[in-house]
């Protein structure tokens, strides 16, 4: 196997390749970080109906508490 020499032309393609391998990166990087803000926006629309759906049926739980311990609720 040759040894090549070290020209200014061999190093100015290696450095391009280096270039393009280092964009790759950042774009794939860019892709996965965009996925996942499009998961955790899923996750926290499902969260937020999750509490719709539940904050009615814990203030009837603990008003009927209240009423059971005979505590008196703010107005």
């Amino acid at each position: 196997m040759l040894a090549k020499t070290i020209t200014k032309e061999y190093f100015d393609e290696q450095f391009d390749k280096l270039g393009v391998a280092i964009a790759n990166g950042f774009n794939e990087t860019n892709g996965n970080v965009l996925l996942l803000k499009g998961e955790v926006t899923l996750i926290r629309h499902k969260l937020d109906n999750v509490l719709y759906k539940e904050t009615p049926r814990l203030e009837t739980r603990v008003t009927k508490i209240e009423k059971h311990l005979k505590f008196k609720t703010a107005p």
